[in-house]
């Protein structure tokens, strides 16, 4: 793999520059970046680098929809009560979508203090 092949997917995946900043800065037009492309290596350095982004991303994903659902069950027992309503149903709505999508594997519980907490929101 050429220098500037490296350089350019280095540059490719450094979130401060566009695409079209990353072609400018090689000086690639898309037929040699095709041409590049083509070559084994750098295909799979390419391959290499998506997998490694995909996995990075999937990890910052799954933290955030964790402290969304911990946010969100903390709005359950809330002393608002509208608030607290709108919480219960988003985390029954959620609960019911999990369940969907995992028929086989059983959706999460919640503690027994917030059960209480939606029962007694519901019933009102």
């Amino acid at each position: 793999m050429s220098k500037k092949m490296e350089s350019f997917i280095a540059e490719l995946f450094d979130p401060a520059l566009s695409f079209e900043e990353v072609i400018e800065n090689n000086q690639l037009s898309i037929k040699a970046l095709d041409k590049q492309l083509k070559n084994q290596s750098c295909r799979e350095e390419m391959q290499s680098r998506i997998e490694t982004v995909n996995l990075l991303s999937k990890a910052v994903l799954a933290k955030a929809g964790l402290t969304a659902a911990e946010k969100l069950a903390g709005l359950a027992c809330c002393d608002k009560e509208e608030t607290a309503r709108k919480a219960c149903i988003d985390i029954m709505q959620l609960r019911k979508e999990l369940a969907q999508s995992r028929q086989d594997a059983s959706a999460p519980s919640l503690s027994e203090e917030k059960k209480a907490k939606l029962l007694e929101i519901l019933a009102e």
